[in-house]
């Protein structure tokens, strides 16, 4: 539980006093007694709490960072303000993010979870792009600081990156798709389940490419299947 103990002395004839040096959204113990002299001690204590109204969060959202999920997904994850800087109940994040050809931020809105730990798929992006991505908390009274902005790239979609080790292959005289050789389970023998499922149509995977490359990806697909 947060505790944060402030005293006031005040004369004997005041009957109010002002804390104006509170925090928002924060219930406070408030205890009175009365000073009797240095011999009779003090009077019984009066006990009132009382809530200030909420504010803004004066801290941004905490360890926030993203990771690449798929071609087309990244994960987020943050953890909530510092308790002190809340400033009330934090009600959901704004998450804004672009990729670095874009001028405008796209915006998403995300209800908080009673988790201590915040985590979002962002989802329908582009394969193979970088983004940059920040997040912010708000109370009910409004917005708080953005955290500071991260980026993250989307992986290369799954067809383009076989024909990439493809053409690698052809290329460089690499032998990446050589079922004769390499451990069972180093990249080969990865690509080679990738082959067998993108090589199967031929006429699909060679439109557009030279003759002598068709071939190649005609024979590579032949020897895996």
């Amino acid at each position: 539980m947060l505790s944060h103990k402030k005293g006031k002395l005040v004369a004997s004839d005041i009957r109010k006093s002002l804390f104006d040096d509170l925090d928002s959204g924060v219930w406070y113990c408030f205890m009175v007694s009365g000073d009797l002299g240095k011999h009779d001690g003090w009077t019984a204590t009066s006990i009132v709490w009382e809530r200030t109204s909420d504010g803004v969060p004066s801290s941004p959202p905490l360890f926030f960072e993203g990771i690449t999920e798929s071609s087309s997904s990244i994960k987020l994850q943050w953890e909530k303000p510092d308790p002190w800087k809340r400033n009330g109940i934090i009600i959901g994040y704004y998450i804004d993010y672009k990729s670095l050809d874009e001028r405008r931020w796209r915006n998403i809105r995300y209800q908080t979870s009673e988790n201590d730990v915040e985590t979002f798929l962002l989802t329908d992006l582009k394969a193979s792009t970088r983004f940059k991505i920040r997040v912010q908390a708000f109370t009910q009274v409004g917005n708080g600081p953005f955290s500071e902005e991260i980026q993250v790239m989307t992986s290369q979609e799954v067809l383009a990156g076989v024909i990439t080790l493809l053409l690698t292959d052809r290329n460089f005289n690499t032998s990446i798709f050589d079922p004769a050789g390499g451990d069972p389970c180093d990249i080969c023998s990865i690509s080679n389940i990738f082959l067998r499922l993108y090589c199967l149509s031929s006429s699909y995977v060679t439109v557009g490419i030279d003759v002598d490359t068709r071939a190649y990806f005609t024979a590579a697909s032949t020897s895996m299947l």
